[in-house]
């Protein structure tokens, strides 16, 4: 094929312009090269190059992905979860294993990235996705937290019990952002005239101590949830 020194966008353009088998297998086998180079920026271009030149559901091509999920540069690691779900086929079980393996990477990006990947590899509702967000909910910084109060939709089906019960945790929780953030998500997760759900954002409205942020948060969802 000869294009194993190519530019990425060179390959990319290649690929687009010769749409034939043959084509994208030389354009895929040009960026998996870039997949092993020594500079991290060329490894990036082609972890962002590779759904490009691949078909959907390519096993050689998601295995080239997964790879790239070991690897010492963070960046590239973040941006090789990012592209997995446009290759793997939802519950490709090469792709979940590869992406759940990096729940405890040392990188809080890349732990994001795990948590935003696995419901379009596992799809939505796996416990596996609930957990990821679990971790994060555990942790001590603030905006972290919210953010995994607002991913929690994201991974759970509405009604389920296990997620509910996340997030009405959450709804106690000591901090009025996160209070916020879980009420404004309740109508996500909750059944329409959830008692629980009812219950939770009926006690916040009649609470004393409740800051009018709250109040508010939880006057719209009960709303939303009794209606």
């Amino acid at each position: 094929c000869g294009h194993v020194e190519a530019p990425v966008s060179q390959l990319q353009r290649s690929a687009a312009s010769h749409p034939s088998t043959r084509m994208r297998k030389c354009a895929r086998e040009s960026v998996c090269a870039h997949l092993k180079s020594g500079d991290a920026v060329v490894r990036a271009a082609g972890v962002l190059a590779l759904p490009q030149v691949a078909e959907r559901g390519d096993q050689d091509a998601v295995a080239a992905l997964c790879a790239r999920l070991e690897d010492r540069d963070p960046e590239v690691r973040r941006l090789a979860l990012a592209m997995l779900p446009a290759l793997a086929a939802l519950g490709d079980s090469v792709a979940a294993a590869a992406v759940t393996a990096r729940l405890k990477d040392p990188s809080p990006d890349v732990r994001w990235a795990v948590v935003e990947a696995l419901p379009r590899v596992l799809g939505k509702g796996d416990p596996r996705g609930l957990a990821a967000v679990q971790e994060h909910l555990a942790s001590a910084d603030l905006g972290t937290k919210v953010r995994a109060v607002q991913m929690l939709p994201l991974v759970a089906e509405q009604g389920s019990p296990e997620a509910l019960a996340v997030l009405l945790d959450c709804v106690h929780d000591e901090s009025y952002l996160v209070v916020v953030h879980a009420l404004e998500v309740l109508p996500q997760l909750a059944m329409p005239g959830d008692p629980r759900a009812v219950a939770a954002a009926r006690a916040l409205l009649q609470e004393s101590g409740a800051s009018g942020h709250v109040q508010r948060a939880a006057r719209r969802a009960l709303e939303l949830i009794a209606a």
